[in-house]
């Protein structure tokens, strides 16, 4: 009978670990703040910069702010390009 006690106890101990360590783990993340100059990475360089910082913060828990960072790349290069055409247009 003591062996019962000892598993239902032990049970109990691990599965109370994982929570206390997620509830670090959210607290850390909902503590933490990430610089707004990363948004500097793709306007400065388009889509490379948006899919470097894409890159980077998926691997981080950030993951809304990578592809935040993504989709301004792809829609800035998209618009650096629109400007270009219209500001040098081909002459044939």
């Amino acid at each position: 009978m003591s062996k019962d006690l000892r598993q239902t106890s032990s049970v109990s101990d691990e599965s109370a670990k994982p929570k206390r360590s997620r509830a670090r783990a959210l607290w850390y993340f909902l503590q933490r703040k990430r610089s707004k100059l990363w948004y500097l990475l793709p306007v400065l360089l388009g889509l490379i910069g948006g899919v470097i910082g894409y890159i980077y913060f998926s691997k981080k828990d950030d993951s809304t702010k990578g592809e935040n960072l993504g989709y301004t790349g792809y829609f800035l290069s998209i618009l650096y390009v629109a400007v270009y055409i219209f500001f040098f247009p081909i002459h044939a």
